[in-house]
């Protein structure tokens, strides 16, 4: 039916591209897949082998890269392409959060295990390290074909009505960074010391 619309309606074979083309991005920047397998269950404890794949996204401006890895004291001349993501235990998590017009606040963290988090919308790579996308994606950072594979044991804990998930101490250091435009700048930072 579908086919039979378009080959005879050719306007409405371009109206369905220019919906598809728009529709791309907000596509793409989701988990692809998920798959959770219960290892043991008592009644107020839950563990789960969570496994997981997530579109790869990458900063398409370089400067903006750049001042993101000098903030995080990163190498930038780390090779990161043979790391394997099944095999990350650490990960970074940037949090995306819009302030108005081009501004947008970023809280960044370490965690211990690469948390299924509710609004993950992808992960990138910054210096040889899996970096998750929560939040708002900022347009200065575009999805590639690439996607990246997880898997962590999760710890539910069930209390009264509703689950919790069990994701450890807080994570140091901490840093809260805002990007205006292509201008980059720490707001704050938390260290191991401080």
């Amino acid at each position: 039916m579908v086919s039979i619309i378009l080959t005879k309606y050719p306007i409405m074979k371009r109206f369905v591209f220019v919906i598809l083309l728009g529709l791309s991005p907000s596509i793409w920047a989701q988990v692809v897949f998920c798959h959770k397998t219960e290892l043991k269950k008592t009644k107020s404890d839950k563990w789960e082998k969570v496994s997981y794949a997530v579109r790869q996204f990458a900063f398409e401006d370089t400067a903006i890269l750049r001042e993101t890895a000098r903030i995080l004291s990163f190498n930038l001349l780390v090779d990161s392409i043979y790391l394997e993501s099944e095999k990350v235990t650490y990960i970074l998590t940037m949090r995306f959060n819009s302030k108005g017009g081009d501004t947008l606040v970023c809280d960044v963290s370490y965690s211990e295990k690469p948390f299924l988090f509710e609004d993950l919308k992808g992960c990138c790579l910054i210096s040889g390290y899996y970096v998750q996308l929560v939040g708002t994606i900022p347009s200065f950072i575009k999805p590639t074909k690439d996607v990246a594979s997880f898997s962590y044991i999760s710890h539910m804990i069930n209390w009264g009505d509703f689950e919790l998930e069990e994701m450890g101490d807080d994570s140091v250091p901490r840093w809260t960074i805002e990007y205006t435009g292509k201008n980059v700048r720490l707001l704050s930072y938390y260290g191991i010391y401080d």
